[in-house]
């Protein structure tokens, strides 16, 4: 159903937000940059688009 739906596009939009602060802190506290996260690469494949 369609409130279904809203409901679980919300709670991923929730969850991508929360992980994207997770990985700036992390990207925060390491002192190695070749250890850092990449956010853009997080998101794109979290968007579903073909990396290639």
């Amino acid at each position: 159903s369609s409130k279904l739906r809203h409901r679980l596009r919300r709670k991923l939009a929730e969850d991508k937000k929360l992980l994207l602060q997770e990985i700036d802190k992390y990207n925060g506290l390491v002192l190695n940059t070749a250890t850092n996260i990449d956010v853009a690469v997080v998101e794109h494949s979290l968007t579903g688009e073909s990396t290639v």
